[in-house]
């Protein structure tokens, strides 16, 4: 046979039989895996501070009440109480919710807002008293 008769040359595979270690997938600890009494823990462990006397306080504690809508600072004391305007009012869930406020973000000089309130107490901010 000639060189040309068009017929190509079979390639000869040769298997090779070299060994390669599987790749180790590097994993994360989630906190998913871990159990519901553990997650609460953890959360429980974070620090939060006062916006109005800086004092520290752990979650699990229960000393931080609420937060503040008009400065977003957590309230432990300082509290002006939740306003009653119709502006500060929500339903979540079919319930009635207030926005909270602390005494540095309402009008002083109106009388509801003369008495430093606890978070049950009610006040009236800026937006819903010039209303």
């Amino acid at each position: 046979m000639s060189c040309f008769s068009g017929r190509k040359k079979e390639k000869r595979l040769r298997k090779r039989h070299n060994i390669h270690p599987e790749p180790v997938k590097k994993t994360r600890p989630s906190v998913y895996d871990k159990p519901v009494k553990d997650i609460g823990e953890m959360i429980g462990k974070e620090r939060i501070t006062c916006g109005v006397c800086s004092q520290t306080f752990s979650l699990n504690d229960g000393k931080i009440v609420g937060s503040c809508v008009g400065c977003d600072r957590f309230l432990h004391c300082g509290i002006a109480g939740k306003c009653i305007g119709e502006d500060c009012k929500y339903i979540i869930h079919g319930k009635e919710c207030r926005a909270t406020w602390c005494v540095s973000c309402v009008p002083i000089e109106l009388p509801i807002n003369q008495k430093n309130n606890n978070i049950d107490g009610d006040c009236i901010c800026k937006n819903c008293s010039k209303k």
